[in-house]
């Protein structure tokens, strides 16, 4: 299996390299109407990280229109056939053994186990096949008013509020620029009227939002690289598929500001996945821990899925500037900022925070990746 997981990370890296290099980002992948995470069928589950870019890899590849994919066993049993002659996606995800006793576990469970019966636990990799809903018949019709995540621009404003709030950095407006600098924790952006649309200013602004994620006080990253080196390379990839990320969370599209931001980075990132592959994985697990940070300060859960009747009272607050947060308006605070320079320099810190148990896990798991 380990051979299998190799061989499978081996043809995405080679997938993704050829898309960049014809100037293709396959996380931009976006359909005609509204935006669509890849899921299971069956599950309704969302599948993340390094498997959902190597499905959005396929989609781009196959013009699929359906972000939904089954494996064969799923299909079968669902009473649907695999269209002969297609191929199926591979993909994988880790399991548990706990080889005394000698069953799987979750990793729910394996995070409560003290060190001493961790011992015990074996990281499985999963290798497994899946299709596309185009590749299948027998599939009911894809209703896309569910599947859509539609985009809402008074919760994406109090999400983006929360999140600068809880996290404790400041926004400022100004410019034609939008950067985070760490020796400030600032995040500067222009104002909501340079952006074609407000979709595309708070995919700006939540990708500066990624970046700051990393100061010494939150997630510890080192921001230390300077334009043209890997360090900066891969620190805006990770930023820029956390981003994404959120994107499947919030339901905004990336507008041309974004794009002609990123262009720049295609080189960088596809002779950084020459040189370094394992980096691309460390790389795209750093970005889910970042999206996963973001959701939680931003409030996701009580913004989003919760019942919707409360939020208005503090949205409408929010849209008469009652609602005060952290952000401040530009001023000649501005240039002194942007004179540090984008991104800056920062010493990493001297003493890293200690790992939550699940996180010391997990790290096993990248382990494995590498």
């Amino acid at each position: 299996m380990p051979n299998k997981l190799k061989e499978v990370q081996e043809q995405f890296i080679q997938r993704l390299l050829v898309a960049l290099e014809n100037g293709r980002i396959p996380w931009r992948a976006t359909w005609d109407q509204g935006i669509m995470a890849p899921v299971n069928a069956k599950t309704n589950m969302r599948y993340t990280g390094v498997n959902a870019l190597n499905l959005y890899l396929t989609a781009l590849d196959h013009d699929y229109d359906d972000p939904r994919w089954m494996t064969f066993k799923q299909a079968k049993d669902q009473g649907y056939s695999i269209i002969k002659g297609s191929k199926g996606t591979s993909i994988y995800h880790y399991k548990f053994k706990d080889t005394k006793q000698n069953e799987y576990m979750d990793l729910s469970d394996v995070v409560k186990l003290s060190d001493s019966e961790r011992q015990n636990i074996r990281i499985i990799p999963m290798v497994y096949s899946v299709f596309n809903a185009k590749q299948i018949d027998g599939i009911p019709e894809l209703k896309r008013a569910e599947a859509e995540v539609v985009f809402n621009n008074s919760k994406a404003s109090l999400f983006s509020e929360k999140l600068i709030e809880n996290m404790g950095v400041q926004l400022m407006h100004g410019g034609n620029q939008a950067y985070y600098s760490p020796d400030s924790d600032q995040i500067v952006i222009p104002s909501k009227e340079a952006f074609i649309d407000e979709q595309e200013y708070y995919a700006t602004r939540l990708h500066e939002t990624a970046h700051a994620t990393g100061h010494r006080g939150r997630m510890d990253r080192d921001l230390s690289g300077t334009f043209g080196s890997e360090k900066y390379a891969l620190e805006e990839l990770r930023a820029e598929l956390a981003s994404v990320f959120l994107t499947l969370d919030i339901g905004f599209c990336f507008g041309e500001f974004h794009e002609k931001n990123h262009q720049a980075y295609i080189r960088s990132w596809s002779k950084g996945i020459k040189e370094n592959p394992k980096a691309l994985f460390q790389s795209i697990g750093e970005a889910q821990k970042i999206r996963d940070y973001m959701l939680e300060k931003g409030e996701y859960e009580r913004i989003y899925e919760q019942d919707e009747r409360p939020l208005e009272t503090e949205i409408g607050q929010m849209e008469k500037g009652e609602s005060r947060g952290r952000a401040a308006p530009a001023n000649d605070t501005h240039e002194a900022v942007k004179n540090k320079g984008i991104k800056g320099n920062m010493q990493a810190a001297n003493e890293r925070s200690a790992r939550k148990d699940h996180r010391t896990v997990k790290s096993r798991i990248q382990t494995h990746e590498r």
